[in-house]
């Protein structure tokens, strides 16, 4: 028989579990949705749904959106005694507070940022912007999805056998939230997870060299793939993703440089060496 003091533990131990369990499958769930989101604007997706790069991809996003959303919740009660301050002609604190604030509101993120894309222009990148606003709205819509579909499990009683009105304005209000947290997330796939090295979750792959074998050359000349000045390999060429089977590389349209996935068969390279990876 178990005492009170080792049930407790117990308990413990299982509710640490599952949290585990929980945030490890909300981790996976989320990148593979964002990995596929990506892809699909080449019209490809994953055929590989055991990978553990999911979860990274996932928990980077998570941390990300956390960042973001909580930063701005900070900034945001500063802001609100803005115009107090502004009424009471205390200008210089007003210009303070909204300084201080805007830094509180980018800064963390901006520092996060420029650790993951090692890039000098960052400040400067449009991209950047809408994904800090996207990650903001992921983090809102998540937190109105939470608040919603808790009173709509709680409150999920019926009434004189009729279908409730307010039911039925909560489960809208469900849907609209889930429809923004897409929206938000595909603004993330293909706007800031390309600019991020792999390491952090991100998909920035390195540019390889293709070593073809002998009908390997040959496709890839059909394919109009870049060759170099020795005519026998291939790039630097992009990498969109890869799996034990296949390589999918990004090829520039010579006349419009709009970018289109290829899928290539493993076995019809020798090597696949990647190159020193630029990070200016």
């Amino acid at each position: 028989m178990l005492n009170s003091s080792d049930r407790t533990s117990l308990l413990q131990t299982k509710g640490f579990s599952g949290i585990v369990v929980g945030v490890s499958s909300a981790c996976f769930i989320l990148g593979l949705l964002i990995v596929n989101l990506r892809l699909a604007k080449f019209g490809i997706y994953s055929p590989d749904f055991v990978r553990t790069e999911y979860v990274l991809v996932g928990a980077v996003f998570l941390f990300l959106v956390a960042t973001a959303y909580f930063s701005f919740q900070h900034s945001l009660r500063d802001f609100k005694a803005v115009p107090q301050h502004w009424k009471q002609k205390h200008y210089f604190r007003s210009i303070g507070i909204t300084f201080f604030g805007a830094l509180t509101a980018i800064g963390p993120l901006m520092f996060v940022f420029s650790i993951m894309t090692i890039s000098t222009n960052i400040f400067k990148d449009w991209w950047l912007w809408i994904s800090l606003m996207a990650l903001v709205g992921f983090g809102h819509y998540a937190r109105q999805l939470y608040i919603r579909g808790s009173t709509l499990i709680i409150d999920n009683q019926p009434t004189d056998g009729n279908v409730d009105a307010m039911q039925i304005s909560k489960t809208n209000q469900l849907l609209g939230h889930t429809a923004f947290l897409l929206l938000y997330m595909g603004i993330y796939a293909n706007y800031l997870y390309p600019h991020i090295p792999p390491s952090f979750g991100g998909g920035n792959k390195t540019p390889v060299i293709l070593i073809p074998t002998a009908k390997g050359l040959e496709i890839c000349k059909i394919l109009a793939l870049p060759l170099q000045k020795n005519q026998v390999t291939i790039g630097p060429i992009e990498v969109l993703t890869e799996s034990e089977n296949e390589l999918v590389v990004l090829v520039s349209d010579g006349l419009t440089e709009k970018k289109h996935a290829i899928r290539l068969k493993r076995e019809l390279f020798d090597a696949i060496q990647a190159t020193i990876p630029n990070n200016s």
